[in-house]
């Protein structure tokens, strides 16, 4: 008896595991989705959504507008790699190990150009350290599931 409890334990901690992994891959799918299609067919209004979700002030300038575009395509390559594992985690471990090595990436900017980010863009040190919370909390999710496929 003690043994079939453990079992059913074992699982539903393994389901419910599986259901924070799946909506976190999810949830950053979604966002890289939605600001990446912003960046690609609607950039001036992506900047005014960038400000509000970001905390940056980006200059409306054509430069910036030309940036977007591509910046936004990436995002949609993303979002769109991001479904794959969330189905086969072990067939596309390569993707995982993209998306961690990527929200790595994103968290070491953020953290060495937090004085250029505030400077420049007016992020506030607070707001920087919650993105990098964030995104820590993501590739951590990630990082769990590849050690343990």
């Amino acid at each position: 008896m003690t043994s079939l409890t453990f079992v059913s334990l074992l699982l539903a901690s393994s389901t419910v595991w599986r259901w924070i992994w799946a909506t976190n891959l999810i949830l950053l799918s979604l966002d890289h989705l939605s600001t990446g299609l912003l960046g690609v067919f609607a950039p001036r209004t992506a900047l005014r959504i960038y400000r509000g979700l970001f905390g940056i002030q980006f200059p409306e300038s054509p430069e910036i507008i030309a940036v977007l575009k591509p910046w936004g395509a990436l995002a949609v390559f993303a979002a769109l790699a991001t479904i794959f594992p969330i189905v086969d985690p072990l067939r596309y471990r390569g993707v995982l190990v993209a998306l961690l090595v990527l929200l790595i990436l994103r968290i070491l900017i953020r953290f060495s150009a937090r004085a250029t980010a505030t400077a420049v863009f007016g992020l506030s040190s607070r707001r920087n350290v919650w993105h990098i919370a964030l995104i820590a909390l993501c590739a951590l999710l990630i990082a769990t599931e590849l050690l343990s496929i």
